[in-house]
């Protein structure tokens, strides 16, 4: 047998062993131990796929609802920020209850006196040509 991972591939690899035993039932021993739990286990497992696919319809659906009502959220809590704003004005420390920023003055930058760049010495070979 092959080395097999899937879901799919095992359920195919059972149906043909079960289907193939019961071509051969006359030639084989009873094997129906053996037969009756597979058969079980192979319903179980086309129950399950086909659930477990059903839910995955379901999953992507439900994320389609929503991202739908993540956006009509962010719009309406766009809508209600501005009615915040309009009420208490853009500039008033209240909006920082709803988590806003209210509109500052910018804070004027400091001027700073420029400080006069050092002066570099002269190197070796420049005050050798100043000399000639």
């Amino acid at each position: 047998m092959a080395n097999k991972s899937a879901q799919a591939d095992f359920v195919t690899d059972w149906e043909a062993t079960l289907t193939n035993c019961k071509n051969r039932s006359a030639e084989l021993p009873d094997l129906s131990a053996y037969i009756v739990p597979l058969e079980t286990l192979l319903a179980e497992a086309k129950v399950l796929t086909a659930r477990q696919k059903s839910l995955r319809g379901v999953k992507q659906q439900e994320t389609v609802d929503l991202q739908e009502v993540l956006t009509k959220g962010r719009e309406a809590a766009l809508r209600l920020r501005a009615a915040l704003k309009a009420h208490y004005g853009t500039k008033s420390e209240r909006l920082i209850e709803f988590g806003m920023r209210p509109r500052r003055k910018k804070a004027r930058p400091v001027e700073v006196e420029a400080k006069p760049k050092p002066v570099e010495p002269a190197s070796v070979s420049d005050t050798a040509n100043t000399t000639e």
